[in-house]
């Protein structure tokens, strides 16, 4: 009886504890800043990592929120708030990839 009740409780407690993988967010934005000359810069924004509970399409989810998230605020940095708008032929995008 022991050994069912101890062999049932370790089954239980591997059911109940994920074997899932880490997902790592890792983003990178490019700016092309056009005023008399073009600039181009890139620089890692953030790398981040999503535990071992979260799906597959969760962390891609949340990697997708991310990018959007970081591209806003570097915008909003280069166009003081929106209160100037970047020049002609000038542009910031983020890219992101989930691993």
């Amino acid at each position: 009886m022991r050994t069912l009740i101890f062999l049932a409780s370790g089954i239980l407690f591997l059911s109940t504890t994920s074997c899932g993988k880490y997902y790592e967010c890792s983003c990178t934005t490019t700016s092309v800043i056009v005023a008399g000359g073009t600039t181009t810069s890139s620089f890692n924004g953030t790398s981040s990592t999503y535990g071992r509970r979260m799906k597959k399409d969760q962390a891609q989810a949340a990697c997708d929120h991310e990018r959007e998230a970081i591209e806003s605020n570097v915008n909003k940095g280069a166009t003081d708030n929106g209160n100037y708008p970047l020049s002609s032929g000038s542009s910031i995008t983020t890219a992101c990839e989930l691993k």
